[in-house]
């Protein structure tokens, strides 16, 4: 376990710098280091801000993909990298939940749901820590298939009603939980970056997991771009990765691995720095989020789960990819990688 919050404090700190970077324009100079290195003391129950150096940090949990009563292993690590990593906020990247609802859909029952993200969210929680959430697409199962999935909005209020959850739904478009959650600048109301919530959705048909990965749709783009802040730059979180997330993957003539045309082996391109220990699994269809999110001209970032045994980073024409890996012990999860972003 040392060695791997190791390598996870990595990510973490580098994010951290990356925030730090936004806040530039909002700073006028540095100051001193205090003698005694005092830890300052932030108001996390209102709007969110950088603190008075500049500084946010942002914990990542992917694919907790856990049921009740939740794994004690996985909530033992959300707990040392809290302890360790002492972040400002945190968010859940998608696949919180598998399986969990064991909903009967006559009834609407969502007690073992509600069950499970009290557990999952205990450690935030206690730490009194804002923290926001994606979907992903194992969120809404139940346990009578793919063909009676869950009703994501009751799930959405479940959240809302345990701790300090900062996501809201966007009406009018296709989804749950898409939103911009603004971080203003310490010295400020001006808003310094803004971290958009993005569902990317379940499967091209959301009752047939056969029919492959979806992502964000046509209207939620629309959105994103209708939504950003002029010259302020943003970070997007969402749980399916996006199809470009193969330029960095090795091509091979002989790969063992053939996507949309191309043959991969199962190694890291030179353009990215990590470990890959599964061939991603993005939607099988690119659906033009990433040339949508390029055009919006201040997103600096993606940030992505579902692949639980990746965990790497790598800039394609100007947009930093994370592949975060996954947290879970429910499901498949290697050692050298378990962990937190």
């Amino acid at each position: 376990m040392h060695k791997k919050i190791i390598k996870f404090f990595v990510v973490a700190l580098v994010l951290s710098l990356l925030v730090t970077a936004c806040e530039a324009p909002f700073s006028k100079g540095k100051k001193k280091a205090d003698k005694a290195d005092k830890v300052e003391k932030i108001d996390r129950s209102g709007p969110l801000k950088f603190s008075k150096d500049g500084k946010f940090k942002i914990l990542i949990f992917a694919d907790v993909q856990d049921r009740y009563p939740v794994h004690q292993r996985v909530i033992d690590m959300m707990k040392a990298a809290i302890k360790r990593e002492n972040p400002d906020f945190i968010v859940f990247n998608g696949d919180q939940t598998e399986l969990s609802a064991a909903i009967d859909n006559k009834t609407g029952n969502y007690g073992n749901v509600q069950k499970t993200l009290e557990q999952i969210l205990a450690p935030v929680v206690d730490a009194k820590l804002p923290y926001a959430f994606v979907f992903g697409n194992h969120d809404d199962q139940s346990e009578d298939g793919d063909a009676h999935p869950a009703d994501k909005k009751k799930i959405l209020q479940l959240y809302q009603n345990i701790g300090d959850c900062r996501v809201v739904d966007t009406p009018g478009i296709y989804g749950t939980g898409t939103c911009k959650i603004p971080i203003l600048a310490s010295k400020s109301d001006a808003v310094a970056l803004n971290l958009f919530m993005v569902d990317s959705n379940t499967y091209v048909n959301p009752t047939d997991h056969s029919s492959g990965y979806d992502n964000p749709h046509a209207d939620q783009l629309a959105w994103l771009a209708a939504n950003e802040d002029e010259g302020v730059k943003s970070f997007v979180f969402q749980h399916i990765p996006m199809p470009e997330i193969y330029y960095f993957v090795q091509e091979s003539s002989d790969g063992e691995k053939e996507y949309n045309g191309t043959k991969y082996t199962k190694m890291l391109a030179n353009s990215a720095e990590g470990s890959l220990g599964e061939f991603p699994c993005p939607a099988e269809k690119n659906t033009g989020e990433f040339q949508a999110l390029k055009a919006m001209k201040g997103v600096l970032s993606v940030f992505t789960g579902h692949d639980h045994l990746n965990d790497f980073t790598g800039t394609y024409d100007g947009i930093t990819m994370h592949a975060v890996p996954g947290m879970t012990y429910l499901n498949y999860g290697d050692e050298d990688v378990r962990g937190y972003g």
